[in-house]
């Protein structure tokens, strides 16, 4: 991890998981890739006063997490966005893919984290109401709310990841949804959409 000097600061605590993990001089941190942790950085005045943290880092081995295209699950959508992975990605609205289901294969018994990668670029981050509002279940149970906020009027190749659910799951096959349901209205009413690229699945214990 880098980061850049902070005027005034004579050192650095870095944390792993909101527990102090090393103070340094320097503005560099080699970190391990290994099971799911959290980073943070704080600078330090000369009188010990730390600073706020930074954003959270999170580092995690591959071995640790698995990617699911949704639009092996779902039709592709047939827009011209740029920047998704894989082949495509997945229109959601309050009519189209209301529902899609995705089939999942964790390696152990654990706690996982599920988010999505998504645009909606229907309204500026900072005002009006149209985050798209959907429900996650695992095996037909529910799981979580999935929240996909405006990320910029009209940025539809603006992607970034929704809030992450902890599921507990056991080894083996499982069938996670992500549907729009009547609780699922937002407070605009009428635009609920976001174009959905991925699911990440994240050990995290």
């Amino acid at each position: 991890m880098t980061w850049p000097a902070v005027e005034g600061a004579v050192a650095y605590q870095v944390t792993k998981n909101g527990a102090p993990l090393e103070k340094t001089q320097s503005t560099s941190f080699a970190v391990n890739a290994g099971a799911y942790a959290e980073y943070m950085v704080l600078a330090l005045d000369k009188e010990g006063v730390s600073s706020f943290g930074s954003e959270p880092v999170v580092v995690v081995a591959d071995k640790y997490k698995s990617v699911y295209e949704l639009e092996k699950s779902a039709p592709k959508a047939n827009l011209p966005y740029r920047d998704y992975s894989g082949n495509g990605f997945v229109e959601i609205s309050k009519k189209k893919n209301t529902s899609i289901k995705i089939e999942v294969t964790v390696p152990e018994d654990g706690s996982y984290a599920l988010d999505f990668r998504y645009a909606n670029g229907n309204g500026p981050i900072n005002t009006e109401n149209k985050a798209a509002i959907r429900t996650l279940k695992a095996d037909g149970k529910f799981a979580g709310t999935i929240v996909l906020p405006q990320r910029g009027t009209d940025e539809w190749s603006n992607w970034g990841y929704t809030n992450a659910v902890e599921v507990p799951l056991k080894k083996g096959r499982h069938t996670i949804s992500l549907s729009f349901e009547p609780h699922n209205e937002n407070m605009n009413g009428e635009i609920n959409q976001a174009m959905v690229d991925l699911m990440r699945v994240v050990k995290l214990k």
